[in-house]
């Protein structure tokens, strides 16, 4: 009998923790389950009846599931599999060093312009997501591309490039194109899109996290500091008067009252791969409208539901990371999941840079660049 007591005694403090983790376990998914409610704008969209259903199909589901774990990874590839059930590059479960306390960009990819020949340049953008390092590259970038105006060739290479700041991708395209060129081209293409964002106590509270963030460059992100002070704003207000979303009705680019032609003679090839997604695919559908010499080698992108403006927040257990969007678009011109397919397909399955050179050089490309 005294064994047994031995024994038991022994095992409490394990089965304290099986609770432990167990429960813990638990606190994340419920987590996850009330941050979308809340926060998410598909949840109070009439138009997506669906997403309410995999939201709670697949949180019942998880919660069966859960208590049958053992292992902290089982854990998280878990609940990676609840978000991806909702088909959405935006809505995922990152891991994360459990030594940091907040999340770091460690991104070492060079912002920077190669010049191949004379008329030729190579315009390598592997994020809009700059670090503090990369901010200055970009902020060099920009200021260089008003001088490329007389190429004959641009390339600019994306490989890599998951998105960020849609508004760095356009301050570039204007420095290239020109302010009122591009004003006048980006009106046209989202004089019918409107802007839904889900208002919500902790949304507004990232919107100024983001303020106090993009203030410390005031220079660089001017622009997009003026916008999201109004943004920040309109969802306060939404927020006194009880409402679900600000809405964004009115287009950031001015009417032109004559035309305007394209300064740019330059024939553009675009780089693209299937890490491609959010800013970087609104910069492809930018330049898109700004150009009818473009061609586009390389691997099929990925695509993004008409949910942007990812916000990141701690599980619980600090064992992953949320991420989700905050905002919708309604009359987008680029649809809903929609891909970008390449006019030159790399068959390997890394695009490496002797393909490109040798692509870009190529005899079928005769039919694109003259």
């Amino acid at each position: 009998m005294l064994r047994k007591l031995w024994l038991l005694l022994l095992l409490l403090p394990i089965f304290g923790y099986i609770k432990y983790v167990n429960d813990m376990r638990i606190k994340d998914l419920d987590f996850i389950y009330q941050q979308l409610r809340d926060n998410h704008p598909a949840f109070y969209n009439d138009q997506d009846a669906e997403f309410r259903i995999v939201l709670q199909q697949g949180y019942d589901e998880a919660r069966v599931k859960v208590s049958e774990l053992y292992w902290w990874q089982n854990h998280i590839t878990l609940l990676q599999e609840y978000m991806k059930s909702f088909h959405d590059t935006h809505l995922r479960i990152y891991t994360q060093d459990l030594s940091a306390t907040v999340y770091t960009n460690k991104d070492d990819r060079k912002i920077y312009i190669e010049y191949l020949q004379e008329d030729s340049a190579l315009i390598y953008i592997p994020t809009f997501m700059p670090n503090e390092e990369q901010e200055k590259q970009f902020e060099n970038m920009i200021q260089e591309v008003s001088q490329l105006k007389s190429m004959k060739k641009i390339i600019f290479d994306l490989r890599g490039n998951s998105g960020g700041n849609s508004y760095l991708g356009t301050q570039l395209l204007k420095s290239l194109f020109g302010n009122d060129y591009v004003e006048q081209q980006l009106y046209e293409l989202y004089k019918d899109e409107s802007v839904w964002w889900r208002a919500s106590k902790d949304n507004y509270s990232y919107l100024y996290e983001l303020i106090e963030k993009f203030s410390k460059n005031k220079e660089l992100h001017k622009d997009v500091l003026v916008w999201l002070t109004g943004v920040a704003q309109g969802v306060k207000q939404s927020l006194q008067e009880g409402e679900m979303f600000f809405v964004e009705k009115e287009t950031n680019y001015k009417k032109s009252l004559h035309k305007i032609p394209s300064p740019i003679q330059a024939k553009i090839i675009v780089v693209i791969d299937r890490s491609n997604v959010s800013a970087a695919l609104d910069f492809i559908t930018e330049l898109k409208v700004l150009s009818n010499d473009i061609i586009f080698i390389g691997h099929k992108t990925d695509a993004d539901t008409i949910y942007m403006e990812v916000r990141t927040v701690f599980l619980p257990s600090k064992y992953g990371i949320l991420q989700f969007p905050i905002k919708m678009y309604h009359n987008r011109p680029r649809l809903h999941n929609q891909n970008y397919n390449p006019d030159i397909i790399c068959e390997s399955k890394n695009i490496n840079d002797a393909w490109i050179l040798d692509t870009v050089n190529r005899e079928i490309l005769k039919d694109f660049i003259k």
